[in-house]
């Protein structure tokens, strides 16, 4: 888990018309299937218990689908699927001791997300279980791995998780010591002596607080703005002081995905992914959520920006995406 954190999954409906045809045996292939756009989900709700939609085939979130009218919902058939996924992505620039990064304008920065073992204990900060049950009001799965849990061979990632000592619920007491642990060892670095120091609630650099600059999705209001907001508290329980830059999904987007990470414009962010297929195998998702070749890593594979390495997750996703194995006990 060195870039991403995944956080939860969001299961959400898909609802169809209950009607009589529903205990028929299955007819012929339909020649036509006519697509509506509605922008309004209320609406859409109301049009598919009405039958004037037949099947209502995007994901709700907890609040709305609690929220449909008890009449309404009988009228209805509801299927839980997952939806998406949520996780955060790192910016953990320069990635490297002694974690300070020099700005344009030659100010230097001492970013906490690019000491490893502070990335790493972001996996017990923060209560997957709690997200679920208070943001997405149960209807979702807490996630340890990009592999959405009950699909075929995700259980063998999960098993990695649990092999190290993650779970749902996280360990907010194990994972503040191991912050601490990871900024005093940083402190202690010769080129930081007596500037990275813990003032009061949080550590300073050159008497600056230390910051995270969270990039929270405000377009999500019920979703991604409450957990995000849930993640900078515990960040600052942790001692890191936390920007909270509360922007869409277009601002967040450019700055994220296309922009340099040495701009220094973010540090972390709430991502959000759709579900994808039902697969056997993950490697495309390996590629994708850890490696640098592939380009969803800060910096995008793009020549010219500060790009995250890693030469072993690269050669292992490389190996497994390409098919590079002769057994199955090798892959």
């Amino acid at each position: 888990m060195k870039k991403r954190l995944f956080a939860i999954l969001c299961a959400t409906a898909v609802l169809c018309t209950a009607n009589a045809q529903a205990s028929k045996k299955t007819g012929p292939i339909a020649d036509k299937v006519i697509y509506n756009v509605v922008m309004d989900q209320t609406v859409a709700i109301k049009d598919t218990a009405e039958g004037k939609t037949d099947v209502f085939f995007t994901g709700l979130n907890g609040s709305t689908f609690k929220g449909i009218d008890k009449n309404d919902l009988a009228k209805l058939d509801v299927y839980a699927v997952p939806s998406g996924s949520w996780s955060l992505l790192t910016n953990p620039i320069p990635n490297q001791a002694p974690y300070v990064h020099t700005l344009k304008d030659g100010k230097k920065v001492f970013n906490p997300l690019a000491i490893r073992e502070v990335r790493y204990a972001l996996n017990w900060l923060i209560d997957r279980k709690k997200l679920v049950d208070e943001v997405l009001q149960g209807t979702g799965e807490p996630m340890m791995t990009p592999m959405t849990p009950g699909q075929p061979g995700t259980y063998k990632y999960n098993l990695i998780a649990a092999n190290l000592g993650m779970t749902a619920r996280g360990n907010e007491k194990r994972a503040i010591e191991d912050i601490t642990k990871a900024m005093e060892a940083a402190a202690s670095l010769p080129e930081n002596k007596g500037k990275l120091v813990k003032s009061g609630q949080f550590w300073t650099y050159e008497g600056q607080p230390v910051t995270i600059r969270f990039i929270i999705r405000v377009d999500d209001p019920s979703g991604r703005l409450p957990a995000g907001n849930y993640v900078a508290d515990q960040l600052e329980k942790a001692g890191l002081k936390v920007e909270r830059l509360l922007y869409d999904r277009s601002k967040a987007g450019k700055l994220v995905y296309s922009g340099d990470p040495a701009d220094y414009e973010w540090t972390m962010y709430t991502e959000g992914w759709g579900a994808g297929a039902t697969r056997r195998w993950w490697d495309v998702t390996i590629s994708q959520m850890y490696a640098p070749y592939y380009g969803y890593m800060p910096g995008g594979a793009t020549e010219g920006f500060w790009n995250y390495k890693n030469d072993e997750i690269d050669r292992l996703a490389q190996k497994s995406y390409n098919g590079w194995f002769l057994t199955s006990d090798e892959y």
